[in-house]
């Protein structure tokens, strides 16, 4: 892929984008830019516009999708890590109501 010609700015918004957007190299992200800045234009006419082939284009493309599964497949991993973290942990606190204490036991 080439060198960028002139670097659009633009950034992305979500952390997560962020996140897969630095794992690209600069050349594919000037392409990825490009594609992000004209709302209407293919990948194929991002390529052309920033002066790469559209197989190059394709490429980021594919990469940029494979990228943001694994994003999500981690994030989503992470956060049933810690909701099985955080259970655990109330699990262990909680007292239980045959132990004679805890709020049941006050009920009834």
């Amino acid at each position: 892929m080439s060198t960028p010609r002139e670097q659009p700015q633009w950034e992305p918004e979500t952390e997560g984008a962020a996140a897969v957007f630095a794992q690209l190299a600069l050349g594919e992200q000037h392409l990825a830019r490009a594609w992000a800045l004209s709302p209407r234009t293919s990948w194929a006419e991002a390529a052309d516009l920033v002066g790469v082939t559209a197989a190059d284009a394709v490429g980021v493309r594919r990469k940029l999708r494979r990228l943001g599964i694994r994003h999500q497949k981690r994030k989503a991993a992470a956060r049933s890590a810690r909701v099985e973290e955080q259970a655990a942990s109330d699990a262990t606190r909680r007292p239980s109501a045959r132990a004679g204490g805890g709020r049941w036991n006050r009920i009834y």
